[in-house]
């Protein structure tokens, strides 16, 4: 039932103009290549679209609590505009968008983990690091 009114949807004209705006949303950047080089930009292109909204999904529920949040908020807002500009970084080189993703990810986890408390002492039994009174207690056992 939902497959045919897929079909139906996206055979009118309603259909065709999202389609056209979306193949136009992902061929962004890509003129002036060879048809294989543009089909791995437009994937490229679409792939950073999805990484920039399934952030800015998780940055608007982190804007929720803000003051716990705040450097996470502003690395995913970072990471946000990075996905935003990669169309845009086509025209500098076929891998300079590619390279960019990569490299703003990298970066983005490695800050993630340091504002995650790398040198905090392991709060694997208890789930406030404030009841863990030194860095071994967390580690001793109960025998």
């Amino acid at each position: 039932m939902r497959l045919a009114g897929l079909k139906a949807f996206l055979s009118s004209d309603s259909g065709l103009v999202w389609r056209r705006r979306l193949t136009r949303l992902a061929e962004t950047g890509t003129a002036g290549y060879p048809e294989p080089v543009r089909r791995r930009l437009r994937i490229m292109n679409v792939t950073a679209y999805l990484i920039a909204g399934l952030t800015l999904v998780y940055t608007v529920g982190q804007i929720l609590d803000f003051a716990i949040w705040k450097p996470v908020i502003f690395i995913n807002v970072a990471l946000i505009a990075v996905m935003l500009a990669v169309p845009f970084l086509h025209r500098f080189h076929e891998l300079a968008a590619a390279l960019s993703v990569a490299f703003a990810e990298g970066i983005g986890l490695f800050a993630l983990r340091i504002c995650s408390g790398a040198n905090r002492a392991c709060t694997c039994s208890t789930s406030r690091p404030s009841e863990v009174s030194s860095p071994s207690s967390a580690w001793r056992g109960s025998g």
